[in-house]
């Protein structure tokens, strides 16, 4: 019996320790830190495949056959092993012919491993990225051995600004960066402690912000980062925003919504333009209305632009 074909025989028991794993399997997104920390298992893999168990949700579940490339953390002899998922909310993505970066654990007595998290518990990436998720997760490591509370949070705060200047593991580092998001990015910080507040770190925030929100799939996720480090409502961030909605296609016109819901919100918590609300308002209202017009919503852009600049 192959290892795979034993692994679909213990499908049953496998899904019953998930259920019993329940807890951690839909618990809210854990950041890089986290996971490197309790994960027993951290392995950059090929996928080469999965097969189904042939169940119906929610008790569908998958083994993920995947060719180990690098081991980072814990010791697996084998050049093949199989993670099952199955009982997520959000169930980590294994594309065959990718390379993965996995957080894993074992399943006791069976050949089996699993992920103790939703989608964060697997990264997609490319062989550059896999590079640069190695060389994180490495110095993460090394932050960890550190015993003293709050050197180890600077070092942990200076490690997320790293990672969220890069393309490959920015979103890594925006849930770091926002402990709002993310409960454990500060953990073992003294109360009352706060990092990200010199000039030389906030500057390092902004222009990381603004390189990458002109990549097309991380604009959105970013560009509010420009604002938080400059500590007002910098004027790169209307532009940005205005470019976003003017550009905007009928297919994704739904970021003409998000973009002058942010409009607004910037209208009424920021200085940048008080005292202009009154013309501005009614302005993004129609803006939102015409989403699906083109050349209205840019004849409106271009209105906003001049009462902004008056």
């Amino acid at each position: 019996m192959t290892l795979f074909k034993f692994a679909h025989s213990m499908i049953k028991l496998t899904f019953i320790f998930l259920i019993f794993c329940s807890s951690s399997l839909i618990a809210q997104k854990q950041n890089l830190k986290t996971r490197v920390k309790e994960s027993n298992y951290i392995v950059v893999a090929y996928v080469l495949g999965y097969q189904h168990n042939g169940m119906p949700p929610p008790h569908s579940s998958y083994i993920n056959k995947l060719r180990v490339v690098k081991v980072l953390k814990g010791t697996i002899n084998r050049k093949q092993i199989a993670v099952v998922t199955g009982g997520y909310i959000e169930a980590p993505s294994f594309t065959p012919g990718q390379i993965v970066v996995a957080y894993l654990k074992k399943i006791p007595r069976q050949p089996l491993y699993y992920i103790p998290w939703g989608t964060e518990g697997v990264n997609e990436t490319n062989h550059r990225g896999a590079d640069i998720y190695i060389k994180r997760i490495q110095e993460m490591q090394q932050i960890l051995k550190i015993k003293d509370t709050v050197q180890q949070a600077q070092a942990t705060f200076d490690w997320s600004l790293r990672c969220f200047e890069h393309p490959a593991t920015v979103l890594e580092g925006k849930l770091m960066l926002m402990p709002t998001f993310s409960i454990e990015a500060y953990r073992g910080m003294p109360f009352g402690q706060t990092f990200g507040k010199t000039p030389m770190q906030l500057r390092r925030i902004r222009e990381a912000a603004l390189a990458i929100s002109r990549l097309p799939q991380y604009g959105a996720d970013v560009i509010g980062f420009v604002g938080f480090a400059s500590q007002q409502n910098d004027p790169d961030v209307i532009r940005y925003l205005l470019h976003q909605i003017q550009t905007a296609t009928p297919e994704n016109v739904y970021n003409v919504l998000y973009f002058t819901g942010y409009l607004n919100y910037l209208l009424i918590t920021t200085a940048f333009l008080a005292g202009k609300e009154t013309k501005l308002t009614p302005l993004i209202e129609q803006i939102a209305e015409v989403a699906r017009r083109p050349a209205k919503r840019k004849r409106l852009i271009r209105k906003f632009t001049e009462e902004i600049l008056k």
